[in-house]
């Protein structure tokens, strides 16, 4: 009974750092959504997602809004799973950002980064409305998250960007992230972090 309130009260403080950390380290306000750098690599985080937000904005307002009203943060961070997720207790998207992609192609860049920006928003409004993410509909949310952000590249004027762009739904890319314990989690997410 008395570790129920312990574990709160253990969360409760854990998030209340944890905003604090991120407010000390936002790197740039965009509308009402702070960027916050983690990492601090280099600025390559903050050019990329400036740049993947004003292409979203000119190629699709409506799923620009749905960004820019789904999230308080975008944060880079290491992630057990790599990639990114969306994070409802702090209204975060948190990026494993990474640095260093072989043959490193600018425009692909931010586009795959507003496509992941789209993916994680979905997630938002899905989560804001109520839909839990659990075992029975995992594999149905992240295949509506991977639609969502291809129906978006489909849309975009460059049509060869817009193909290099599309993601076939796999469940296996899902499946450490379903399946992993929290310890398996948390190591990696310090393995990841220890990395940088």
């Amino acid at each position: 009974m008395i570790l129920k309130p312990i574990r709160h009260w253990i969360v409760g403080a854990a998030r209340k750092v944890t905003i604090r950390g991120w407010t000390s380290m936002t790197v740039q306000q965009i509308h009402s959504v702070s960027l916050v750098d983690v990492r601090k690599k280099s600025d390559d985080f903050r050019h990329t997602i400036v740049a993947a937000l004003y292409l979203l904005a000119s190629t699709d307002s409506r799923r620009f809004k749905r960004v820019i009203d789904s999230f308080d943060w975008i944060v880079n961070q290491a992630l057990s799973t790599g990639g990114a997720e969306y994070q409802h207790w702090a209204r975060a998207c948190v990026i494993n950002f990474e640095e260093d992609w072989p043959g490193r192609d600018i425009g692909f860049t931010v586009a795959w980064h507003a496509a992941v920006l789209i993916h994680e928003a979905t997630h938002a409004h899905l989560s804001n409305r109520g839909i839990s993410y659990d075992d029975s509909n995992c594999a149905r949310i992240e295949r509506l998250c991977v639609n969502e952000q291809n129906r978006w590249a489909s849309r975009l004027e460059d049509k060869e960007l817009g193909r290099r762009l599309y993601q076939e739904f796999d469940p296996d890319d899902w499946n450490f992230s379903w399946n992993a314990s929290r310890f398996t989690h948390l190591k990696s997410k310090i393995k990841n972090a220890l990395a940088d």
